[in-house]
């Protein structure tokens, strides 16, 4: 995000993608220096990048969430965020996507600026408002881009292969997943930018896509609440769910043999998906 006095860059990606990144800002010539990286979930596949390019430039400002701090400043979850980034970077070389490997800070971090929900940075020219919509993680924040009424979404939407194809990803709380997506929608987004590879512009088009992205989670928590119903064995629906997800590349960085296969596992209760056969937040 480009403004008359600072520029930042919202969310990173893995740590492997630092470099682009800084190729990509030096190609460009950005009009104003790089002042701020936002992190708009505390996530492996979101900050890893942000964390490298703030350990090379201390100078940067760290803004998020004060629950996004909370989990940055945590010793074992940035630990066990190292390990996914390694991961995740093997798969992407693997594929011939990036050539770097993962280069992961392994020490916790302390926000330099937490954002309360409805704060705003101001770039000059450009605002950047915080949107808490805590379904998919705790603390899930949407970044609106204002005059361009822009939504960036992170995963409040869940991940998307294409415009019509959506996987659900309210990890942490059904309920709140769904209430993020009403509030966004009546928000009336112009265009909308998801974490992982979809752009919508339009403001029916964003309408559109945020009630399919409701009702695919709808239709997934019931899938699951029937098989809970039918006593399938909870092993088998969270090997059906990983599966599903691996279809879309989610899991496809992790070793079938590694516990839960991935940074969430779909029925644990920190998830929020289902708990001990009761319906998720």
């Amino acid at each position: 995000m480009t403004g008359r006095n600072a520029c930042a860059i919202v969310e990173g990606g893995v740590s492997a993608l630092a470099s682009k990144i800084l190729a990509d800002i030096e190609a460009s010539g950005l009009p104003s220096p790089l002042k701020y990286l936002i992190a708009a979930h505390g996530h492996a596949d979101h900050v890893m990048g942000l964390l490298k390019l703030k350990h090379n430039f201390p100078q940067l400002i760290m803004a998020g969430s004060k629950e996004t701090g909370r989990i940055l400043a945590k010793e074992k979850i940035i630990r066990n965020f190292a390990q996914d980034d390694v991961m995740y970077a093997d798969y992407l070389r693997e594929g011939g996507h990036f050539p770097d490997p993962a280069d992961s800070p392994d020490e916790p971090l302390e926000l330099d600026l937490a954002m309360e929900d409805g704060g705003i940075l101001d770039l000059g020219g450009v605002q950047l408002k915080f949107i808490a919509c805590p379904g998919h993680a705790p603390d899930n924040t949407v970044i609106q881009v204002e005059p361009d009424h822009a939504f960036l979404l992170s995963d409040s939407a869940g991940y998307a292969s294409a415009y019509n194809d959506i996987l659900p990803l309210f990890f942490y709380s059904y309920r709140s997943y769904l209430e993020g997506l009403a509030r966004i929608k009546s928000l009336a987004p112009g265009h909308i930018a998801l974490g992982h590879n979809v752009l919508i512009s339009g403001e029916p088009e964003c309408r559109r896509f945020l009630d399919l992205a409701a009702d695919q989670a709808i239709k997934m928590r019931e899938s699951i609440l029937r098989r809970i119903q039918d006593k399938a064995p909870v092993e088998e629906t969270e090997e059906q769910i990983a599966d599903q997800m691996s279809r879309y590349g989610l899991f496809k960085a992790f070793p079938r043999n590694r516990p839960n296969r991935g940074p969430a596992n779909p029925l644990n209760p920190t998830t929020g998906w289902v708990w001990s056969g009761t319906p998720s937040r």
